[in-house]
């Protein structure tokens, strides 16, 4: 079972740019929705890569789906060099986006309407949906 509080708190504890969309962006806004994941997407700049990795290398990141044993490191040149990343951690499964199809990245979907819920009085992380 996906730890949602834990991936996101270790995101924003590591000042990780993203935005939460999919099936948990869609239940924080009241719908009915079961998901079994965390779908973010995430700035692409150098600086946030690396928070990223600093965010998720705690958390034992491998691929979801993957064979046992296929060789996955979770750096900053990974990221570069992909986009999209479906994750199974020990806090469970969150998925990597660099890009949303008819979404576009980062910076596109901050141009759409927000909202805010806070963990505990923690942080604010931004949420985007339909």
């Amino acid at each position: 079972m996906t730890d949602f509080a834990a991936l996101l708190k270790a995101l924003a504890a590591a000042q990780v740019d993203f935005i939460v969309v999919g099936g948990f962006a869609a239940t924080a806004h009241g719908g009915a929705r079961f998901t079994s994941d965390l779908d973010i997407v995430y700035r692409r700049t150098p600086e946030n890569l690396k928070q990223l990795v600093q965010a998720l290398t705690p958390c034992a990141p491998s691929l979801r789906g993957a064979p046992p044993g296929l060789s996955f490191v979770l750096d900053e040149r990974t990221l570069k060099l992909g986009l999209n990343f479906t994750l199974e951690t020990k806090r469970g499964w969150i998925n990597l986006l660099g890009e949303m199809i008819g979404g576009g990245g980062y910076e596109a979907c901050c141009l759409r309407p927000r909202y805010s819920i806070c963990l505990e009085s923690q942080s604010a992380v931004c949420l985007c949906g339909d």
